[in-house]
């Protein structure tokens, strides 16, 4: 039986048969193959050939586990590899788990859990440790002694990892991170680069935090998410018309840095004439007011004071983008050295004002550059940026659909907590912690009204999980981590964050696919 505990990406972990998978099955005891073929004692159907583009391939299955032959040689050739396994996510629909044998490379092992391999074997670490090869983390080392059991040590500690990643959502970065098989780094720029739909499907709203350690990074669907919002749908508040471009710091939130403290001491009440954006890799541009959103306040990057080719290329085509459909009267533009690059991407005419850290003099220049031009040209101000920031929070995490519901809605700080108060009665409630708003369960009419965010469960009242078995369907909306509602038939039943994708609740009998929130 095929019990699942957490998903991310194509990868799954949980317990099949009293193994954890992902795994490497021991091709001496888990698996048999003389008069027939069996792995723990599920026996297999004969092989029959299936075409996908023009390969043909051979699978066996068995009750829970599909395997597909040859996969040592298809994977030979990546890009055929990974089309191959796209397919076979599509025929599969999380029923079976995939076991591909003959390609235990732990080096691998990461990148192709994340790709939906959930059992490889580890018949090429016998016969490496045989040869006294022994696998360590910085590589493969020449040993002096018979290193089996050491490799198999080797395997199940690195097999844990993964496991306890994918529960963390950490398996991206480790398989970024681990750059000693040049097959693996291969495999994961194609997945990143050609699959991005299939990709962004099945990747979680948020994570943890995202270590962008390579230009990989650039494309994660949660960074290309946030790019997409700000190049395509973004729009500025209204009575925001003068810009001001700012350099990103390490620190997040922005403003929480020595630097943003300093500079939003300087300009203190003029800020409420000034439309803050923030410059920054991998984001491209991020407004003031969705600086504590996902990803912009969970993101680590190397700080080098140099952007490389496809960074700029990125800032560039995010910032065009934004201002074809972002216009503004009057725009500044407050860049150090490192960021002087920038300046020929901002807005025509735009005054730019070198950022020396190391005294005062251009934050004093600033000030008062903007001061004469609030002086002569008296532009609109705005007087309630915690209720502009809330509901920029919740056009980019539900849609520009949900403002016409909340537009009237009061903002009331509760327990150091933002919440939209709607009729009287709480909405949806700022958790500043996890960077999104949560879904109170007064405000589910919008949501079943919009075909939003919804899970359809079968008429009982949930309590502190729901079951796949339970879910009747999912809107395709849904991510893994999302806010959703529940119903049946169109009567409120809760709410709760998804913790499957949308595809697995419709299709898996087992599993949590939704933590209730009461």
């Amino acid at each position: 039986m095929i019990i699942d505990e957490a998903f991310f990406g194509f990868s799954r972990t949980g317990n099949f048969e009293g193994k954890r998978y992902p795994a490497f099955l021991d091709w001496k005891t888990d698996i048999v193959n003389e008069s027939y073929f069996s792995i723990f004692g599920e026996i297999f159907s004969d092989s029959r050939k299936i075409k996908i583009g023009n390969t043909e391939i051979g699978i066996r299955e068995s009750e829970s586990i599909m395997m597909i032959e040859d996969a040592d040689s298809i994977i030979q050739r990546p890009r055929n590899f990974i089309k191959i396994l796209m397919e076979i996510h599509k025929m599969n629909r999380y029923h079976k788990l995939i076991y591909t044998p003959l390609i235990g490379d732990p080096y691998l092992f990461p990148v192709l859990s994340l790709l939906g391999i959930s059992f490889q074997d580890n018949f090429i670490s016998y016969m490496d440790g045989a040869e006294k090869i022994e696998y360590r983390y910085m590589g493969r080392m020449k040993s002096n002694r018979n290193s089996i059991d050491a490799n198999l040590v080797f395997l199940k500690n690195l097999s844990e990892d993964v496991q306890t990643s994918i529960k963390n959502y950490t398996l991206f970065d480790i398989a970024e991170k681990i750059n000693l098989s040049s097959k693996s780094v291969e495999l994961l720029r194609i997945l990143v680069n050609e699959y991005q739909k299939e990709f962004e499907e099945v990747f979680p709203r948020r994570t943890q935090s995202i270590r962008a350690v390579s230009n990989i990074s650039l494309s994660r669907p949660d960074i290309l998410r946030f790019q997409k919002y700000i190049s395509e749908y973004y729009v500025k508040p209204d009575a925001r018309t003068i810009s001001l471009f700012i350099p990103c710091s390490a620190r997040k939130p922005y403003s929480e840095s020595k630097s943003h403290k300093r500079l939003i001491e300087a300009l203190s009440d003029l800020r409420g004439f000034l439309h803050e954006i923030i410059i920054t890799s991998p984001l491209g541009l991020v407004p003031r007011e969705l600086e504590e959103t996902y990803p912009a306040a969970f993101y680590d990057v190397p700080v080098t004071g140099r952007w490389s080719s496809e960074e700029k290329e990125m800032l560039f085509n995010v910032t065009s983008n934004y201002l074809t459909r972002n216009k503004y009267k009057k725009s500044f533009a407050l860049l150090t050295d490192d960021y002087l690059f920038s300046a020929e991407y901002l807005p025509e005419g735009v005054e730019i004002l070198n950022w020396d850290k190391s005294n005062e003099d251009s934050l004093i220049k600033l000030r008062n550059k903007i001061g004469e031009y609030v002086t002569e040209y008296k532009p609109p101000r705005v007087n309630d940026s915690i209720r502009e920031k809330i509901f920029s929070i919740c056009e980019y995490q539900f849609g520009g659909w949900i403002l016409p519901y909340i537009s009237k809605g009061k903002i009331i700080k509760n327990y150091n907590q933002f919440m939209i108060a709607v009729d009287g009665k709480p909405a949806l409630i700022y958790q500043q912690d996890k960077g999104k708003m949560a879904i109170n369960k007064n405000f589910t009419k919008p949501f079943i009204e919009n075909s939003k965010f919804l899970v359809e469960i079968d008429d009982f009242k949930p309590t502190a999980n729901i079951y796949a078995v339970g879910v009747i369907s999912a809107t395709s909306d849904i991510r893994v981590e999302d806010e959703v509602v529940l119903h049946n038939s169109g009567t409120p039943k809760g709410v709760g964050t998804a913790k499957m994708p949308f595809q697995a609740m419709k299709e898996l009998d087992k599993g949590i696919a939704v933590k209730v929130r009461n």
